[in-house]
C-alpha cells in the first residue's frame, strides 16, 4: 500500500470486511503516517479518527442501521470536522431515495466487461440524468478497465 502512496496514489480506499479492528490497526499502523490522511476506511470506523485517516465508507449494513450509524458518525465528526463519508449503490433508485449527506458515492457496476455495454438497470440517458442530479460527485465503479475512461468523462463521472 505503501509503495501505491509513492506511485501517486491519492486516495485508498481499505475494504476489508473480515479483518478485526485490530488487524485493521495493524495494517494502518504498517503504513507511514504521512500518508494515513489519504486513506478510507471501510468498517472500524472509530480508528478513522484515531489515525486521522481522511474517511470512512457506509456499506449496506452501516445505511440500514440508521441511528447507530448516525451516531457514529456525529461522533467521529466531534474529533475530525472534515471526516469524507462516502458510500456505493448498485441502483439508481437508492441514489435518489438516499437523503444522506456524502462527500461521494460509487455507482455501478456500471459496465458489462465482455460486451462493452451498459449493465442492467443503467443507460447513458438514467446515467447523464443522475448524475445532473446529484449534489455530490458520483464515481462509476466495477467493469471500468482504461478503455472505458473517456467514456466515463463524458457521462460526467467524476
Amino acid at each position: 500500500l505503501t509503495e501505491l502512496f509513492e506511485c501517486g496514489v491519492e486516495l485508498l480506499h481499505i475494504r476489508k470486511p473480515s479483518m478485526t479492528t485490530v488487524e485493521m490497526r495493524e495494517l494502518i499502523e504498517n503504513i507511514p503516517e504521512h500518508f494515513h490522511s489519504r486513506l478510507v476506511i471501510h468498517s472500524h470506523h472509530k480508528l478513522a479518527s484515531k489515525y486521522k485517516l481522511h474517511g470512512i465508507h457506509l456499506t449496506g449494513v452501516h445505511r440500514k442501521r440508521k441511528f447507530s450509524t448516525w451516531f457514529r458518525i456525529w461522533r467521529l465528526k466531534m474529533t475530525s470536522s472534515n471526516l469524507l463519508v462516502t458510500t456505493s449503490f448498485h441502483k439508481l433508485s437508492h441514489l435518489y431515495s438516499n437523503k444522506n449527506d456524502y462527500s461521494y458515492v460509487f455507482l455501478g457496476t456500471i459496465f458489462d466487461r465482455l460486451s462493452g455495454g451498459y449493465n442492467p438497470g443503467y443507460s447513458e440517458h438514467s446515467i447523464r440524468a443522475a448524475i445532473a442530479k446529484a449534489n455530490i460527485p458520483l464515481i462509476a465503479r466495477g467493469g471500468i478497465t482504461q478503455e472505458f475512461l473517456p467514456r466515463c468523462v463524458d457521462l460526467g463521472f467524476a
